[in-house]
């Protein structure tokens, strides 16, 4: 099994090259990949086992997707099986593995955080804590 899915791992690595969207912004999980386009549109793809590529079901994308809902996206980081999103107004949105492995099929956004900012210069924190990197 973890021969396979190695090889998996290399043919989307081999595919996130050759697949022509432009990108402001591009991040690698665990043999999945998640884009965000110029315009604030996210698209992902590669192994989808715990709904990290914000689906609605754990299912592989062979070829980059939109993910449906979501627009106005500022950044995107990834984990090993999720997937996180901050929008240009500041709220964060997660889908993919959670824990107590119950996963999160859809993005949803997390209610309760202050006002997060994003920059290229700065990590993901409240205003009052970001700081410069």
């Amino acid at each position: 099994m973890k021969k396979n899915l190695k090889i998996l791992c290399l043919f989307f690595i081999c595919l996130s090259t050759s697949y022509h969207l432009i990108s402001q912004t591009i991040a690698a999980g665990f043999c999945y990949t998640v884009i965000l386009d110029e315009e604030g549109y996210v698209w992902t793809f590669g192994y989808g086992v715990h709904g990290n590529l914000g689906y609605r079901n754990k299912q592989s994308q062979l070829i980059a997707k939109q993910i449906e809902g979501i627009t106005n996206i500022a950044q995107v980081a990834v984990g090993s099986y999720h997937t996180v999103l901050l929008d240009k107004d500041g709220n964060v949105w997660t889908f993919g593995e959670g824990e107590d492995n119950k996963d999160q099929l859809l993005p949803k956004q997390i209610e309760g955080l202050p006002s997060i900012t994003a920059s290229n210069n700065y990590r993901f924190g409240n205003t009052k804590s970001a700081r410069k990197i």
